[in-house]
């Protein structure tokens, strides 16, 4: 850490006390005037700092304000050891900043450490920035909202995979958080070795990954989900397989059944099929599946009944 606050000596550093939820903790200042940074004033919070994204930056309109401070919150709030983040921030009377916000958890001591500079635009790419938060910045893929964006424009028929790692809070338990950053970031490595232009990976958050077919049809997209199976079976630990839980639906573009964000709730579902059969499985809905769970209520209330369950 001294060799952070020695590379980042114009940033401002804070102390929070906690290491997973840390939206709303105390932003306790150790080094670095908000003056240093251009800001009006220091937030007590993260949360407080969020409140002034620049809504009518251009990624706010690209991606939608609402949808970019939620990939925000779930990006700050996950168990990653280091997480850096790029905010448009418009404090009103014209003035506005990029800053750049790094977080640093040590789950070992629950403290969090958050150092925030400002961006010199005339010395950074803008649409490098934007590219930037369109990815996941530990493991290389693209994040949940980028799905959505996707979601939002996608056409024709699909597969939707939902990929669980087994166990997975059992490696940061034996091996510490660092060690299962290191995993995600060589899940993350595999699963881009695994795509090409007939599919996209995501990460959704945590453990949790998302794919999306492009023009493969029932029997390519089972030999996927075995490639993707084997990617993940050959990261090695010490006394601990690494697998993999997958759901995967289909999603016909005017079925008439479900629209395509529901496929990905159906395609949670399916994963969550997958764990109670014994994990490391692959759990296929056909359309007649489908119908008999959407007969059970909305799709919402089915997952937080199966998230509510021990994995």
């Amino acid at each position: 850490m001294y060799d952070v606050f020695l590379r980042d000596n114009d940033s401002v550093y804070f102390l929070v006390e906690g290491s997973h939820i840390i939206t709303d903790k105390k932003l306790i200042r150790l080094y670095g005037s908000c003056k240093m940074i251009g800001t009006p004033k220091c937030a007590k919070t993260i949360d407080e700092l969020l409140m002034y994204i620049d809504c009518k930056s251009e990624i706010c309109d690209i991606r939608g304000a609402k949808q970019y401070l939620d990939e925000l919150r779930r990006a700050i709030n996950s168990d990653q050891i280091k997480t850096v983040l790029y905010l448009p921030l418009d404090f009103g009377s014209g003035m506005k900043k990029y800053l750049e916000l790094k977080i640093f958890k040590m789950f070992e001591r629950d403290v969090s450490i958050v150092v925030v500079n400002q961006i010199d635009m005339q010395k950074v790419n803008v649409e490098t920035l934007y590219f930037e938060s369109y990815k996941d910045s530990l493991m290389n893929l693209f994040n949940y909202s980028t799905l959505l964006l996707h979601l939002d424009k996608t056409t024709g028929n699909h597969f939707f995979g939902f990929i669980d790692i087994d166990y997975f809070k059992i490696i940061n338990d034996t091996y510490g958080h660092k060690v299962g950053d290191e995993v995600l970031a060589e899940i993350g490595h595999k699963l881009i070795d695994v795509s090409d232009e007939h599919v996209i990976m995501y990460r959704k958050s945590g453990d949790e990954f998302i794919f999306m077919t492009l023009d493969l049809d029932a029997k390519q997209t089972r030999a996927l989900a075995e490639r993707i199976q084997e990617a993940i079976r050959s990261i090695k630990l010490p006394n601990i397989d690494v697998d993999c839980s997958i759901g995967v639906v289909e999603y016909r573009d005017g079925n008439g059944f479900f629209d395509v964000y529901q496929a990905i709730d159906l395609a949670d579902i399916a994963m969550y099929r997958s764990k109670a059969k014994g994990r490391g499985t692959v759990t296929y809905f056909s359309e007649k599946e489908v119908k008999e769970i959407l007969k059970h209520g909305p799709l919402e209330k089915t997952l937080k009944d199966l998230e509510s369950k021990p994995r």
